[in-house]
């Protein structure tokens, strides 16, 4: 009876311990699992990635934005250089009688 007994309580003694491994195991892999549905969910999540698509859209819009009102100033500076011109050589030949508005000498063809 007292070997059994023995082996009794030697043999509780490994469940024990085994049950406690179990139990660390077991919350390890409940860390695993958290960490690899974290990462999963980080991987798959591209609303960063749409955000920059959408920022890169904007910047396109704004700079074709910006390059048509550049086009259009220098247009309007063009044709005030161009409504300037025949003024300033009315000027000039008005200052200088014997010159011609285009530039040519008299004598030229």
């Amino acid at each position: 009876m007292n070997l059994v007994q023995t082996q009794y309580t030697e043999l509780n003694e490994v469940v024990m311990n085994l049950q406690i491994d179990l139990k660390n195991v077991g919350e390890e892999l409940e860390l695993v699992k958290s960490d690899m549905e974290e990462r999963s969910s980080t991987v798959t999540d591209t609303a960063p990635i749409q955000k920059m698509k959408d920022a890169f859209k904007k910047l396109r819009a704004d700079t074709r934005q910006l390059e048509v009102r550049i086009g259009v100033v220098n247009h309007t500076l063009m044709q005030a250089k161009l409504r300037q011109r025949p003024n300033e050589e009315k000027k000039q030949s008005l200052l200088n009688p014997g010159t011609d508005p285009d530039g040519y000498g008299e004598d030229d063809p």
